[in-house]
Protein backbone atom coordinates (compact mmCIF):
# COMPACT_ATOMS: atom_id res chain seq x y z
CA UNK A 1 0.00 0.00 0.00
CA UNK A 2 1.37 3.48 -0.86
CA UNK A 3 1.19 6.74 0.33
CA UNK A 4 -1.05 7.41 -1.80
CA UNK A 5 -4.06 4.56 -1.02
CA UNK A 6 -3.47 4.93 2.50
CA UNK A 7 -4.43 8.62 2.97
CA UNK A 8 -7.82 8.48 1.83
CA UNK A 9 -8.38 5.42 3.98
CA UNK A 10 -6.90 6.97 7.19
CA UNK A 11 -9.16 10.25 6.11
CA UNK A 12 -11.90 8.47 6.18
CA UNK A 13 -11.23 6.40 8.63
CA UNK A 14 -10.91 9.37 11.10
CA UNK A 15 -13.78 11.19 9.68
CA UNK A 16 -16.00 7.68 10.61
CA UNK A 17 -14.59 7.48 14.10
CA UNK A 18 -14.73 11.69 14.72
CA UNK A 19 -18.61 11.41 14.27
CA UNK A 20 -19.28 8.42 16.05
CA UNK A 21 -16.93 10.02 18.93
CA UNK A 22 -19.22 13.74 18.68
CA UNK A 23 -22.27 11.03 19.12
CA UNK A 24 -21.15 9.39 22.03
CA UNK A 25 -19.47 12.43 23.68
CA UNK A 26 -16.69 10.17 25.78
CA UNK A 27 -15.44 11.28 28.43
CA UNK A 28 -12.08 13.17 27.74
CA UNK A 29 -9.64 10.03 29.27
CA UNK A 30 -11.57 7.65 27.37
CA UNK A 31 -10.95 10.02 23.81
CA UNK A 32 -8.12 7.88 22.33
CA UNK A 33 -9.48 9.57 18.85
CA UNK A 34 -8.23 13.07 20.52
CA UNK A 35 -4.79 11.64 21.65
CA UNK A 36 -4.64 10.19 17.72
CA UNK A 37 -5.36 13.55 16.07
CA UNK A 38 -2.74 15.16 18.74
CA UNK A 39 0.47 12.30 18.14
CA UNK A 40 -0.01 12.79 14.72
CA UNK A 41 -0.11 16.66 14.77
CA UNK A 42 3.01 16.76 16.54
CA UNK A 43 4.85 14.77 13.74
CA UNK A 44 7.21 12.59 14.22
CA UNK A 45 10.61 13.91 15.87
CA UNK A 46 13.55 14.34 13.36
CA UNK A 47 17.25 14.83 14.20
CA UNK A 48 18.74 18.24 12.58
CA UNK A 49 22.42 18.65 12.38
CA UNK A 50 23.23 21.95 12.11
CA UNK A 51 26.86 23.59 11.65
CA UNK A 52 27.33 26.66 13.83
CA UNK A 53 30.11 29.06 13.01
CA UNK A 54 32.34 30.23 15.60
CA UNK A 55 34.69 33.28 14.86
CA UNK A 56 37.29 34.12 17.77
CA UNK A 57 39.18 37.03 18.74
CA UNK A 58 42.58 37.17 20.21
CA UNK A 59 45.05 39.41 21.00
CA UNK A 60 48.74 38.65 20.43
CA UNK A 61 51.22 41.32 22.04
CA UNK A 62 53.44 40.44 18.97
CA UNK A 63 51.26 39.90 16.41
CA UNK A 64 48.82 42.37 16.84
CA UNK A 65 44.90 41.04 16.96
CA UNK A 66 43.93 38.18 15.20
CA UNK A 67 40.83 36.56 14.05
CA UNK A 68 40.21 32.62 13.87
CA UNK A 69 37.81 30.82 12.24
CA UNK A 70 36.33 27.17 13.35
CA UNK A 71 32.48 25.61 13.28
CA UNK A 72 31.11 23.59 15.48
CA UNK A 73 27.93 20.71 15.15
CA UNK A 74 24.73 21.43 17.13
CA UNK A 75 21.81 18.98 17.07
CA UNK A 76 18.33 19.55 17.71
CA UNK A 77 15.15 17.82 17.53
CA UNK A 78 13.00 18.71 15.09
CA UNK A 79 9.47 17.27 13.62
CA UNK A 80 8.47 16.18 10.25
CA UNK A 81 5.03 15.13 8.85
CA UNK A 82 3.62 11.81 9.36
CA UNK A 83 3.58 10.05 5.71
CA UNK A 84 -0.14 8.55 4.56
CA UNK A 85 0.62 4.81 5.63
CA UNK A 86 2.54 6.05 8.85
CA UNK A 87 -0.50 8.04 10.06
CA UNK A 88 -2.95 4.84 9.08
CA UNK A 89 -0.53 2.48 11.24
CA UNK A 90 -1.07 4.86 14.16
CA UNK A 91 -4.38 4.87 14.09
CA UNK A 92 -4.34 0.92 13.10
CA UNK A 93 -2.26 0.85 16.55
CA UNK A 94 -4.52 2.83 18.49
CA UNK A 95 -7.99 1.32 17.53
CA UNK A 96 -6.53 -2.23 18.92
CA UNK A 97 -5.38 -0.78 22.53
CA UNK A 98 -8.43 1.01 22.77
CA UNK A 99 -10.87 -1.62 21.43
CA UNK A 100 -9.56 -4.94 21.79
CA UNK A 101 -7.22 -4.57 24.51
CA UNK A 102 -10.65 -4.09 27.00
CA UNK A 103 -12.29 -7.52 25.68
CA UNK A 104 -8.88 -9.93 25.79
CA UNK A 105 -8.18 -8.29 29.37
CA UNK A 106 -11.69 -9.01 30.10
CA UNK A 107 -11.12 -12.97 28.89
CA UNK A 108 -8.19 -13.50 30.61
CA UNK A 109 -9.85 -11.78 33.82
CA UNK A 110 -12.60 -14.20 34.05
CA UNK A 111 -10.29 -17.20 33.26
CA UNK A 112 -8.09 -16.32 35.93
CA UNK A 113 -11.25 -15.85 38.53
CA UNK A 114 -12.84 -19.36 37.01
CA UNK A 115 -9.26 -21.37 37.45
CA UNK A 116 -9.28 -19.81 40.78
CA UNK A 117 -12.54 -20.57 41.95
CA UNK A 118 -14.29 -23.63 43.22
CA UNK A 119 -15.67 -26.24 40.05
CA UNK A 120 -18.95 -24.39 39.22
CA UNK A 121 -18.99 -21.85 41.71
CA UNK A 122 -18.41 -18.46 39.78
CA UNK A 123 -21.27 -17.06 37.89
CA UNK A 124 -20.92 -13.78 36.89
CA UNK A 125 -18.98 -10.58 38.26
CA UNK A 126 -21.40 -7.78 39.79
CA UNK A 127 -20.20 -3.96 39.87
CA UNK A 128 -22.02 -1.26 41.56
CA UNK A 129 -21.37 2.23 43.25
CA UNK A 130 -21.93 3.85 46.01
CA UNK A 131 -25.31 5.34 44.76
CA UNK A 132 -27.03 1.86 44.68
CA UNK A 133 -27.46 -1.01 46.70
CA UNK A 134 -27.84 -3.62 43.75
CA UNK A 135 -25.19 -4.06 41.28
CA UNK A 136 -25.10 -1.44 38.20
CA UNK A 137 -23.98 -3.81 35.79
CA UNK A 138 -23.15 -7.92 35.98
CA UNK A 139 -20.84 -9.61 33.62
CA UNK A 140 -21.22 -13.13 33.00
CA UNK A 141 -19.10 -15.97 30.42
CA UNK A 142 -22.58 -15.36 27.93
CA UNK A 143 -21.94 -11.70 28.29
CA UNK A 144 -18.28 -11.75 27.42
CA UNK A 145 -18.65 -14.04 24.54
CA UNK A 146 -21.68 -11.64 23.01
CA UNK A 147 -19.12 -8.86 23.43
CA UNK A 148 -16.09 -10.40 21.86
CA UNK A 149 -17.88 -11.43 18.70
CA UNK A 150 -17.35 -8.28 17.57
CA UNK A 151 -14.02 -7.27 18.20
CA UNK A 152 -13.10 -10.87 16.53
CA UNK A 153 -14.70 -8.99 13.20
CA UNK A 154 -12.41 -5.66 13.86
CA UNK A 155 -9.29 -7.66 14.87
CA UNK A 156 -9.45 -9.47 11.46
CA UNK A 157 -10.14 -5.82 9.38
CA UNK A 158 -7.08 -4.45 11.24
CA UNK A 159 -4.96 -7.32 10.29
CA UNK A 160 -5.69 -6.92 6.72
CA UNK A 161 -4.96 -3.52 6.85
CA UNK A 162 -1.51 -4.21 8.42
CA UNK A 163 -0.93 -6.79 5.67
CA UNK A 164 -1.26 -4.53 3.17
CA UNK A 165 0.87 -2.23 5.07
CA UNK A 166 3.72 -4.20 5.52
CA UNK A 167 3.18 -5.53 1.82
CA UNK A 168 5.16 -2.26 0.62
CA UNK A 169 7.66 -1.24 3.31
CA UNK A 170 10.99 -0.60 2.51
Amino acid sequence: MTDDEASPIFEELLKLLSERRDADQPIERDDYLRAIETEIALGKPVTVNIKVPDDRKATDPVAGARTSSSSGKAEFVGSEEYSGREKLRILLDVLSLATLAPSSMAIRLTSAVVSLSKKDTWQSFEFGNDQSSSPVRSINSRYMADALRPTVELEKLLEELRAELAKTEI
